[in-house]
């Protein structure tokens, strides 16, 4: 159960919410409920500081002897007895984590209805930076006569497969794998590399043994691949049906986190185990929903903190799979944004540069922290509105002046935004009569005077190419649309202006911004160049973009993204 704000509860400067997602709440979901789950009863809860999660229910299913029958199966269960770690007067039983449970606490704690205390290392296995980093340090090896395995490298030296597979997976991201010294005396450990020499009988040849130490260890690596290992073998030796991941991608290159995303979703939905992530990296969660393999439940929650406390967003497991196998989502960079307090959608890549460009001198957290991003066009646009709105990430989108050209389009956009479209009709009828009267026709005379012209200066009976298109120039008629294109609203008369403003007011308070210069070009229009590409460079080089009248624009977009956060 989330956790809330008193509706009298007024920030201080020091707990005014942030428009940066780092301080969302991600972490302190899975550790308060790593805590509130472990936790003694109510009396200890309240004297954890909590600034997510409020409480939680707990729900039963079977027995208490279904669950030592389980306990058994699964971890070192023990008699009474001395152990190194002490006397036992009781059957106890040792976790992977290290920890000891009595029988008769598994007896007491099911169907408490205050918490779970001890047995909620059970069920669940937390893994926050700091854990995972030792994860494959060197440990005590076990003797499996009388012991079982109760830590990753213990399970690890009885289980070939897994070493195997963590091997491969550490050579595809570090392209250096790992083996196991199971020969360390009353050591386990890890090195790094590749063995050339075989275990051929016991004790191994001196061969072998010179080779291995030469092989530098694992907790003498960086903190990268240690954290890679780390989680890569805390969750292929884990027993638990719930694993709580903290910010997976912590020390991280972007292919290692894709690498490890694309692991963590094959290993829940080839064991059905509950692997819970907060993170930021559109690298794991890319490597996650990779639709090539992707075909378990995945869900999706956006957590967000204002004021009034933390706000979750979640989405059902099918609509996840369909929002995330869409290429808009996979190929676009639209990922991002579901970690940014904003989304601005832009008609092309050079748009997104230029808007940056200009926001980066505006005084605006929300402005200058949200995603800007592309759909190569008008028409994938709502597409992309649609697809981050499910997950509620605010989202402004900016079109230029001609998007009023196509009346279906127009219309579409128009109910999509939640308008009415017998209120938008007209004032688009009056802009769209003013346009048709901009068009500029050739006059009789100087086309006459122009085609003759192309046609003296070729002596051949037969037109070719070239020609042709010199006189489909001389021919063609300047579009209303292109005039307003390039003049923008400038071109409209007073009543045209009128119909375009209230068209506009009631867009932008649907997230819907026009560029009233016309396109983006028209923001300096001086510069005169060839294309797109180069008046953006020209702009960017010659830092022009710092004066530019797309300020006033992108402060509407700035104070309608802060409204929907």
């Amino acid at each position: 159960r989330p956790h809330s704000r008193p509706k009298n509860y007024k920030p201080t400067e020091s707990t005014k919410p942030s428009a940066v997602p780092n301080n969302s709440g991600k972490s302190s979901l899975l550790r308060e409920t790593q805590q509130l789950a472990s936790s003694v009863g109510p009396i200890e809860w309240r004297g954890v500081h909590a600034r997510v999660v409020a409480g939680y229910d707990l729900r039963y299913d079977g027995t208490v002897d279904d669950l030592i029958e389980y306990m058994t199966r699964t971890f070192w269960r023990r008699e009474p007895g001395q152990y190194p770690d002490g006397f036992q007067n009781e059957v106890t039983f040792r976790l992977f984590n290290g920890s000891i449970v009595k029988e008769s606490d598994v007896k007491t704690r099911w169907h408490s209805q205050a918490s779970l205390g001890s047995i909620a290392n059970v069920f669940c296995q937390y893994l926050n930076a700091e854990q995972r980093l030792p994860v494959a340090n060197a440990t005590q090896s076990f003797d499996p006569m009388s012991e079982y395995p109760s830590s990753p490298l213990q399970i690890l030296s009885a289980n070939k497969s897994i070493e195997r597979e963590l091997d491969d997976l550490v050579r595809g991201a570090f392209g250096s794998g790992i083996v196991l010294n199971r020969f360390a005396g009353p050591q386990l450990r890890l090195h790094v590399g590749r063995m050339t020499s075989r275990v051929t009988g016991s004790p191994p040849s001196v061969e072998y043994l010179e080779e291995m130490a030469r092989l530098p260890t694992m907790d003498l690596q960086g903190d990268g691949i240690r954290a890679f290992v780390g989680i890569v073998l805390a969750v292929l030796t884990s027993p638990y049906s719930v694993i709580m991941i903290d910010e997976p991608e912590a020390f991280l290159h972007p292919p290692q986190a894709r690498l490890l995303g694309s692991f963590i979703e094959s290993h829940a939905r080839r064991t059905k185990t509950r692997i819970v992530i907060a993170t930021h990296s559109e690298d794991i969660l890319g490597g996650i929903i990779d639709s090539r393999r992707t075909t378990g439940e995945i869900t999706f929650a956006r957590v967000t903190r204002n004021e009034t406390g933390n706000h979750i967003s979640q989405i059902a497991s099918a609509l996840a799979k369909d929002l995330f196998n869409d290429p808009l989502m996979q190929f676009f960079d639209m990922l991002n944004g579901l970690f940014a307090p904003g989304v601005i959608l832009c008609e092309a890549d050079g748009d997104c540069t230029y808007y940056r460009a200009v926001s980066s001198r505006i005084d605006n957290l929300s402005l200058r922290t949200s995603h800007f991003t592309h759909t190569a066009g008008k028409d994938r646009m709502l597409r992309a509105v649609r697809t981050l709105r499910t997950v509620s990430v605010p989202v402004a989108c900016i079109y230029d002046i001609d998007i009023f050209q196509d009346e279906r389009k127009f219309q579409v956009l128009v109910e999509e935004a939640g308008l009415d479209w017998a209120v938008l009709q007209p004032l688009r009828n009056q802009i769209v009569h003013n346009i048709d009267g901009l068009a500029v026709y050739p006059r009789r005379a100087e086309l006459q005077s122009e085609l003759n012209a192309v046609l003296d200066s070729f002596t051949q009976s037969h037109l070719n190419g070239s020609t042709l298109r010199e006189l489909s120039a001389a021919l063609k008629v300047e579009s209303g649309w292109s005039r307003f294109k390039f003049l923008g609203i400038a071109a409209l008369d007073a009543g045209g202006r009128r119909a375009y403003a209230a068209a506009t007011e009631m867009l932008e308070a649907n997230g819907i911004f026009i560029v009233a210069e016309g396109e983006l070009e028209r923001f300096h229009p001086d510069v005169v160049q060839s294309d797109k590409a180069e008046w953006l460079r020209t702009v960017l080089a010659q830092k022009l973009y710092r004066n530019s009248t797309a300020q006033d624009l992108l402060r509407r977009v700035a104070f309608f993204i802060e409204r929907q956060q």
